[in-house]
């Protein structure tokens, strides 16, 4: 819900004492008297608020976390409740990873979850490589490229040859990476959007000059749908990578407080590298004049 509402964006903000490269959505569910979908778990850290109405909570830390064959959501087979809440609107409930949990609607009400990201390890490693290789900096050298010159005729050529298995692991062996390279992998791999978000250009988009007096009057926010993060030598917007200067100093309350004033804007607008860098973000949707929706 953060990426199609104002209010719900500004709920999620309220959360963000947790960095925004943990932090991952804002989920409503709504639920007629006695509804709910049975006990199940997440593999990730939520936040239960109760927005309307009441719903009951029983949750357990038992460790058989099997589940029932052919559903899509992780419904388990035995749950044995260990502690039991009634939530109110403005109560909380805070869930670990793996807690099992089973919530039932007292009446009609309204539930918002804030969930974190808990990408897997398998999950990180096989992006982590892919963006190794899309930048090329894990690629052999020319004089690494696998040849096999000994290679003698074989009887058996389905029989995939040892000595390949050995040199290939041996070329696997030398890819090297820095720390800065995990943290450009982090920066634009969690700052990606979802699939399914698709941003609103303006279909008029002022020229820069005319973008630079607006925004020198109003300000300039992130869209919500926009993912802004930062180390200590890049900006991370959307996916993509961006040195910093001096000069993008400010980018960094951007990234903290999602908006700009205009008083903080006129700063840096004498810039002409930060302000053609922020027209950029206006014209593709990622930034949109105003501090306020």
């Amino acid at each position: 819900m953060d990426l199609y509402d104002d209010r719900a964006r500004a709920l999620l903000d309220r959360f963000r004492f947790v960095p925004d490269a943990r932090l991952d959505d804002l989920m409503i569910s709504y639920a007629s008297d006695g509804g709910g979908v049975g006990p199940h778990f997440d593999s990730y850290d939520v936040f239960l608020l109760q927005v309307k109405g009441k719903r009951r909570w029983r949750i357990s830390a038992q460790k058989d976390l099997t589940l029932e064959a052919g559903l899509p959501l992780k419904v388990l087979q035995h749950f044995e409740p260990e502690q039991e809440w009634l939530l109110e609107p403005g109560d909380m409930l805070y869930l670990p990873p793996h807690i099992a949990h089973d919530g039932v609607a007292e009446g009609e009400c309204m539930t918002c979850s804030i969930g974190f990201r808990a990408p897997s390890a398998g999950e990180l490693t096989a992006q982590f490589l892919y963006h190794l290789a899309e930048r090329g900096e894990s690629a052999p050298r020319p004089a690494a490229l696998y040849r096999d010159p000994q290679q003698p005729a074989v009887d058996r050529p389905a029989e995939l040859p040892a000595a390949l298995i050995e040199r290939v692991g041996a070329i696997l062996a030398g890819v090297k990476w820095n720390e800065q390279d995990i943290a450009s992998f982090l920066g634009t791999y969690l700052s990606e959007p979802k699939p399914s978000v698709v941003f609103d250009p303006p279909q008029r988009p002022l020229n820069v000059a005319r973008f630079i007096g607006q925004a020198s009057k109003s300000g300039i926010r992130l869209d919500r749908k926009t993912n802004l993060l930062y180390n200590r030598r890049f900006f991370f917007v959307n996916g993509e990578e961006t040195p910093f200067d001096g000069a993008k100093k400010w980018l960094f309350d951007l990234a903290d407080h999602r908006c700009m004033s205009a008083k903080r804007f006129v700063t840096l607008s004498h810039d002409s590298s930060v302000t053609a860098l922020l027209h950029e973000w206006y014209c593709a949707g990622w930034i949109h004049v105003g501090e306020l929706a």
